[in-house]
């Protein structure tokens, strides 16, 4: 029964009212199923953490995740990552000196399935097994950036796991609440040595025809001033030119920035 109700979520998440409006809310999905808006909820939310569905933080609707592609066609290669191995290609050529990788979120963390140093492309071992902390990396707070006040402290009821990122200055989740509103209002995210000593660098959303953020474009990079405020400067201007990058990115996959310029 469970997989059948998953099937039959994921078929409605595939019709044609949810692509034209690029989601479903709960309410929605349980009028067009049958089954009660609880069991919805839980079973679509169980999806989501898995990445095979994705809810957007503002029509709280949901859609298919990015995960999905890769589960049930493992040997193609999806639109998202596809589009998304194009930009880092292209932030490649913008930041030679740079890593640039395409990150995910899933529980509170961040995955990333391969990095592009260059013209190489390799895994990111070891982290690719068990992911690395959202709040303390540049790419884990633009995976967050649409998230509310309320939500961020709904994923963290216990505080942040500052165990795992002893470094980084961000130490409770009104912390976290401003950077992402900063993240939020620049468009991208950047830290330098919040995760580790010596790690720098700067990510920006890649958003879907919803407006749905399905991934992270991030760079890394190796070769910046050691002084302040040069090195502060550098990494602005690097910040702006990605989110610049991959806003272009989120247009060609559908989605129309608010308000329209």
């Amino acid at each position: 029964m469970p997989l059948n109700r998953d099937l039959m979520l994921l078929e409605v998440l595939t019709s044609p009212e949810a692509q034209r409006r690029g989601s479903l809310g709960v309410a929605r999905v349980a009028a067009i199923t049958g089954l009660d808006q609880s069991v919805v909820s839980r079973a679509l939310r169980a999806l989501e953490a898995e990445g095979v569905v994705v809810r957007d933080a503002v029509s709280k609707g949901y859609s298919l995740g990015w995960r999905l592609p890769m589960l049930v066609a493992p040997t193609a290669v999806s639109a998202v990552m596809r589009l998304a191995d194009g930009v880092m290609r292209e932030l490649a050529t913008t930041f030679p000196d740079g890593i640039q990788s395409v990150v995910f979120l899933r529980n509170n963390r961040v995955f990333l399935p391969y990095n592009l140093s260059g013209g190489r492309v390799f895994p990111d071992e070891p982290w690719s097994g068990k992911g690395r902390p959202a709040f303390c990396t540049a790419p884990g707070r633009a995976l967050l950036c649409d998230r509310t006040p309320t939500e961020l402290r709904r994923m963290y009821p216990d505080g942040l796991p500052l165990e795992e990122a002893p470094h980084c200055t961000v130490r409770t989740v009104d912390d976290l609440v401003k950077v992402i509103q900063r993240a939020r209002a620049d468009g991208y995210a950047a830290t330098d040595g919040q995760y580790q000593p010596g790690v720098v660098g700067a990510a920006a959303p890649l958003r879907d025809q919803a407006g749905t953020i399905v991934a992270a474009l991030n760079v890394t990079f190796t070769h910046l001033p050691a002084t302040q405020p040069e090195r502060q400067t550098e990494l602005e201007a690097a910040g702006r030119t990605i989110a610049r990058t991959v806003n272009s990115a989120s247009k060609r996959l559908g989605w129309i920035p608010f308000p329209i310029a």
